[in-house]
């Protein structure tokens, strides 16, 4: 027979082997996510696209901020053709 001594540092084994498992997935922390090259990338491009859009919004050229905030690319096309027609004449 094991002494109580034995038994008392061998608590926490024997209960844990007592149990069953759970059937949930252990939860740890993570840190924060890794963005991938690609995102990076294309982050930067929207930046870059919004500050020119911008910029171009604020022009003091004619017809440019109509060009640039013209809602589809139908209407961009042809607000340019009449800019350029009304440029050259």
């Amino acid at each position: 027979m094991p002494s109580p001594v034995h038994l008392i540092s061998c608590w926490p084994t024997l209960r844990a082997m007592s149990r069953p498992p759970t059937p949930y997935p252990v939860f740890r922390k993570k840190g924060p996510p890794q963005q991938q090259p690609e995102a990076k990338k294309a982050e930067e491009k929207n930046e870059v696209v919004e500050y020119c859009k911008d910029m171009l919004q604020k022009s003091m050229l004619t017809g440019v901020p109509q060009i640039v905030s013209a809602p589809t690319t139908r209407s961009k096309v042809f607000k340019t053709f009449v800019v350029m027609g009304s440029f050259t004449g």
